[in-house]
């Protein structure tokens, strides 16, 4: 089951960035884990380096209100 912070992150990318969900499932299928999310979007040149840092912005401010536990656990979200 995803964390918060995974279903957030997510949310943040289709809705504040623009990423499709089968950009998000693809860039999934390729990382095996939503921690590296974000860099692979970045590596498949279907994030800007500009929204990689809007996405490392948001996630700074994310960790604050979430334990570093569910940063480090290598589950996949839910992509709707």
């Amino acid at each position: 089951m995803p964390t918060t912070i995974e279903t957030q992150l997510v949310d943040f990318l289709q809705q504040q960035i623009g990423i499709s969900a089968a950009s998000i499932r693809l860039a999934l299928a390729q990382s095996q884990a939503t921690h590296l999310l974000p860099i692979v979007l970045w590596q498949e040149n279907l994030l800007s380096l500009e929204q990689l840092e809007q996405v490392f912005d948001w996630w700074s401010t994310a960790a604050r209100s979430t334990t570093t536990n569910d940063l480090e656990k290598p589950t996949t979200a839910r992509i709707s």
